[in-house]
């Protein structure tokens, strides 16, 4: 979320978000929110659950 508010001050074009949507592969995107933003916030606690479960 925090990442779209610059797209709220500029013009963009059908074109320029198709050429992107073309180049950025989602597999890229993934790695890239991996590396940078790390784990969110449902998956800690997904992962938390699931090690009480197993524990138990």
């Amino acid at each position: 979320m925090l990442l779209t508010i610059p797209l709220c001050t500029i013009e963009l074009a059908a074109d320029t978000v198709k050429q992107a949507m073309e180049k950025v592969r989602s597999c890229d995107v993934d790695d890239w929110a991996q590396k940078v933003l790390g784990p969110s916030m449902l998956s800690k606690k997904r992962a938390i659950s699931l090690t009480n479960l197993r524990a138990t």
